[in-house]
């Protein structure tokens, strides 16, 4: 690999740790959110949305401190859409 597409990796692997700091600090205070009841619909869609680009990226980006490359945030993303798959549902039971 050529020192220019190192650092081009490098810069990449960079700025994914940064948005995953991010990403996981409102996945933090959604499930805060969550055990104090405040949370809405798109508190555990946002949720649901930060689960999956985890889940699907980490393991392409080498994060040493996800077990298994983000595995362990799929069961997690599946759990979530249930919930909100049940949830549609159940809204558009009840409109009718």
């Amino acid at each position: 690999m050529t020192d220019k597409k190192a650092s081009k990796l490098t810069a990449l692997q960079l700025r994914y740790s940064q948005s995953l700091s991010e990403q996981l600090a409102v996945i933090s205070a959604g499930f805060l959110a969550v055990c104090e009841g405040l949370a809405n619909d798109n508190t555990w869609q946002k949720m649901h949305y930060l689960v999956h680009n985890i889940a699907g990226s980490a393991g392409t980006f080498g994060y040493a401190n996800l077990p298994r490359g983000g595995a362990v945030f799929k069961p997690i993303y599946w759990k979530m859409s249930w919930w909100l798959w049940c949830r549609s549902r159940a809204y558009y039971l009840n409109k009718s």
